[in-house]
């Protein structure tokens, strides 16, 4: 049995989901979760020297998803707004490739 996996925008209309992720993100530990994931931001972590400019590019890609997944987890506790331009950022095309 394949599912569709759950999207940012699906998950925000869903108050119960809200709600759930609500309370999480007020737990002591997922706070603290929080502090230890901005600690150990990839960008907080030097490149060996001679490192070439395509190391710089993924150390730099991998910073950009590591900020969007954060960002997505705190996102989670908002309800969409109408008209809101939420990106699904996993959709099935994505999965299947």
């Amino acid at each position: 049995m394949t599912t569709t996996p759950l999207s940012l925008a699906s998950f925000r209309r869903d108050p119960t989901l809200i709600d759930g992720q609500t309370k999480l993100q007020g737990s002591k530990a997922f706070r603290q979760l929080m502090e230890i994931l901005m600690a150990e931001l990839p960008s907080k972590h030097a490149l060996p020297y001679g490192s070439s400019g395509e190391d710089h590019a993924c150390a730099n890609g991998m910073e950009i998803g590591y900020l969007r997944c954060i960002e997505t987890m705190k996102a989670a506790a908002e309800p969409a707004l109408e008209g809101d331009p939420v990106a699904d950022f996993l959709t099935s095309e994505e999965t299947t490739n």
